[in-house]
């Protein structure tokens, strides 16, 4: 398997070589205010791939970052969530008499019995 990736990217290294040598003719890209930027075709259409993968990261970076701040918060909830479980636990345990707000209810026995 190690071999056919290994042929792969040699065939694919090849073809994009030939491209680049078939396409060193010079061009002319012309920006705004008549600024203009010579370079051979094969430079030329590198530089606008890098430049695209770049937009690309930057505008995937965004995503990133929100959805670590959300990880963070759903991890600080679940973190409350078992301390809020160890507590229930815990009051389950206690095999006192409760009421329905969850408080410990003592009985005492009153003066009128």
């Amino acid at each position: 398997m190690r071999a056919l990736l290994w042929v792969l990217r040699i065939v694919l290294f090849l073809l994009l070589f030939t491209f680049a040598v078939k396409n060193s003719a010079p061009v002319s890209v012309r920006f705004f205010l008549d600024a203009a930027w010579q370079a051979p075709l094969i430079i030329v259409l590198l530089a606008f791939f890098v430049g695209g993968a770049a937009l690309a990261v930057l505008s995937l970076m965004t995503m990133l970052f929100r959805l670590r701040r959300q990880v963070a918060e759903l991890q600080r909830e679940l973190a409350h969530a078992r301390v809020g479980e160890q507590d229930a636990s815990e009051f389950l345990a206690d095999d006192r008499p409760h009421n329905e707000i969850g408080t410990s209810v003592i009985l005492t026995k009153s003066p009128h019995d």
